[in-house]
């Protein structure tokens, strides 16, 4: 429940969307005296709308030297690119594929690496005429990386951020637009259960609190 919690949240942000259901999750429990119903590693695969696909994976008791950045993988599915130099009988397709290097620490290190692979074939038996690749990587630290006139230094971790957005939202200030609302910390403790539940360890137990 822990590192799982970024990788829904990345589903989520990635897709736009609220999963469908959980096809499967794999789990391997915490070792003694961890509860047996505390996983530590998991595989977990979620359905989205229009047939989408996303797994998750992680593990909480990797050894150190065997660590890896964190990182979330996008694949597109294949488009078709309009290109007025092909000949009537040929199209042109784009598959593009992303990773996101550091998502959890992003503050301290990130990288968006883009890969685009073009082919170009014939419409009648699909033959390749031609294949290529384009690549491209991107790194940002502050909101003046990407052209953003947003508060924001290279040294702030991410709590410093949250800090800034939590007393604009006090203040009634509009701040950066990023904020977390309590309709998508529900729908994120929905996802989360959907998971724990298709995992057989059970949802995690939830209790109702008096709004005074």
């Amino acid at each position: 429940m822990d590192i799982g919690s970024y990788g829904i949240s990345a589903l989520r942000a990635v897709f736009a969307a609220e999963p469908e259901s959980c096809l499967e999750c794999d789990v391997k429990p915490s070792a003694p005296p961890a509860s047996e119903l505390c996983d530590a590693q998991y595989v977990a695969k979620l359905q989205f709308p229009n047939g989408a696909i996303g797994e998750i994976r992680g593990n909480y008791n990797t050894p150190w030297m065997q660590f890896k950045l964190p990182n979330i993988e996008i694949l597109h599915r294949a488009t078709v690119v309009q290109d007025s130099s092909l000949s009537a009988g040929q199209v042109k397709t784009r598959t593009r594929k992303v990773v996101f290097y550091g998502h959890m620490f992003a503050t301290l290190y990130n990288r968006i690496d883009t890969e685009e692979t073009y082919e170009v074939r014939n419409k009648d038996d699909s033959q390749l005429v031609k294949k290529w690749t384009e690549k491209k990587s991107r790194s940002a630290h502050t909101f003046r990386d990407i052209d953003l006139e947003q508060p924001g230094e290279l040294y702030w971790k991410s709590y410093r951020h949250q800090l800034e957005q939590f007393i604009h939202r006090v203040k009634g200030r509009h701040g950066n637009g990023i904020w977390v609302s309590a309709e998508q910390s529900i729908a994120q403790m929905k996802a989360i259960d959907m998971v724990y539940e298709k995992s057989g360890l059970g949802a995690r137990p939830s209790r109702e609190r008096p709004v005074s």
